[in-house]
């Protein structure tokens, strides 16, 4: 259910090619975390309940609240390591050796 929801938002973000799966996350996190009306969604209360948002310097890191919270936050980074790696090889399939310049 919250892969699912994630998924969406980077099916939207890759739509419009913004970078980078780990950026959305971020971004993801962020409105969810700052999310007011929680009542209602269950994804929104799962990860306010297990992960927070703390800020070091200039430097915002999401850390897990209890050991499942953890495990959630390390599957959406796999899963954004796993969609880069799939966007990288779709690319790679499509590039053929004239595209790149020859070195003389």
């Amino acid at each position: 259910m919250i892969l699912e929801a994630f998924s969406s938002k980077l099916k939207n973000a890759y739509k419009r090619n913004t970078g980078r799966a780990e950026a959305v996350l971020h971004e993801w996190l962020s409105e969810t975390l700052s999310a007011e009306e929680a009542a209602n969604d269950i994804v929104v209360q799962v990860i306010q309940a297990e992960i927070t948002q703390v800020t070091m310097g200039d430097e915002v890191w999401f850390v897990g609240q209890s050991k499942t919270g953890a495990e959630l936050l390390n599957a959406l980074y796999r899963y954004c390591r796993s969609f880069d790696n799939w966007q990288f090889t779709r690319w790679l399939h499509n590039v053929k050796a004239s595209d790149f310049p020859t070195v003389q």
